[in-house]
Formats: structure tokens, sequence, C-alpha cells
């Protein structure tokens, strides 16, 4: 995929998101609308039906946000990469150039740093022989 098809990929999404807002910014306006009026309509319209309505517009409204936010906040994602371990130390070493071998390396030592409790079971279990298990 070249940059352009990326770039129109994008544009595509977000278009599409923003039409996703519209719509349910104007149902919300819609159901703020009719209980706004309910007292008016009242006399043409039952209550009752008067705020159900209102309430099921609201209600579909929070859900399909609420899945819209769940759906953002996972993903998969593969990583290559290269990481070597030294079996004695039990101790992962940081490759210099590749970024994924780096980062584990420092966010191992910053847990060491933060508890020495949550990094105690990584050096009581020997990575060597777990990753000949799996």
């Amino acid at each position: 995929m070249n940059e352009d098809d990326s770039l129109l990929a994008t544009l595509l999404l977000k278009k599409r998101e923003l039409l996703r807002l519209v719509v349910m910014a104007a149902m919300l306006a819609f159901a703020v609308g009719v209980l706004a009026s309910a007292t008016v309509a009242q006399e043409y319209i039952p209550l009752r039906t008067v705020c159900l309505l209102a309430g099921g517009l609201i209600a579909v409204c929070l859900i399909w946000l609420g899945t819209d936010l769940r759906n953002g906040l996972f993903f998969e994602d593969h990583l290559v990469g290269v990481i070597l371990v030294d079996p004695t130390r039990n101790d992962i070493l940081s490759i210099r150039g590749y970024d994924l071998s780096e980062d584990v390396v420092k966010i191992l030592r910053a847990v060491k740093a933060e508890s020495r409790a949550i990094f105690r079971d990584w050096e009581i279990e020997p990575l060597v022989r777990r990753l000949r298990e799996n």
C-alpha cells in the first residue's frame, strides 16, 4: 500500500467517524427535544410513550457510543523482533538498533526499580526453560 492509498483510507475512515458522530448528535438532539416538549405533547401523545421514545433513543446512542469506545480499547498487533537471553543471569540482553529488545530491557529495569516483589517471579523462573516449553 503506497502513501496515497493510506491517506485515502485515513480520510474515508475520518469521514465515516464524522458521519457517525453527526447521526448520534442528531438522535440525541431529537431525544432531548422530545423530552423538553413532553408537557405540550402530553395532550396528543401519552407522557409514558414520549418518555419511552426519548429514553430509547438516548439508550441507543449510549450503547452505540459504548461499543465504539470499547472497540477502540482492544487491538491486536504482531511484533517481529529479536531478543537475546543470557541463561546464566536469566536476563534479556539489549541489542543496539532493535527497538523491541531495547524497550523490553527498559521495561524490566523499570519494573525492578518499582517493585522488587513483582520482579521476584522473573528472577525465580528461568526464562530459557519457559521458551523451550512453549
